[in-house]
């Protein structure tokens, strides 16, 4: 081999190191980022299991399309409940309603407290 070639060989190798240290770096960071996601998947698997839901999460007002899907029924019950004002919420026009989030919460603590007793 003679010098040109080892000269190229070297700096072969030297840009393997870099990128080397480079993919780990990366694979460092990767780490953190899924080590951080399980944590907060942690956290909210025990905000559930504790009885809490997505509406205690959230806070901003919600669609009525969001509320119903916190509460798992249809748009339709929805509109049900605000028309007779089991849940409080507000207008942004005629056509944008909004729900805090602290109503709907009341409003499942209101029906739980029904199935309890």
């Amino acid at each position: 081999m003679n010098q040109i070639d080892m000269c190229m060989c070297e700096n072969e190798r030297i840009n393997f190191s870099q990128e080397f240290e480079t993919l780990k770096d990366n694979n460092f960071h990767l780490n953190q980022l899924v080590s951080e996601l399980t944590k907060k998947l942690d956290d909210m698997m025990m905000i559930v299991s504790q009885g809490f839901t997505t509406a205690s999460i959230i806070n901003r007002p919600l669609t009525k399309e969001e509320a119903a899907d916190v509460l798992s029924i249809s748009v339709h019950t929805i509109h049900k409940l605000l028309k007779t004002g089991e849940i409080p919420h507000f207008k942004l026009n005629e056509k944008l309603i909004r729900i805090q989030p602290q109503h709907l919460h009341a409003f499942m603590e209101r029906e739980a407290a029904k199935c309890r007793n």
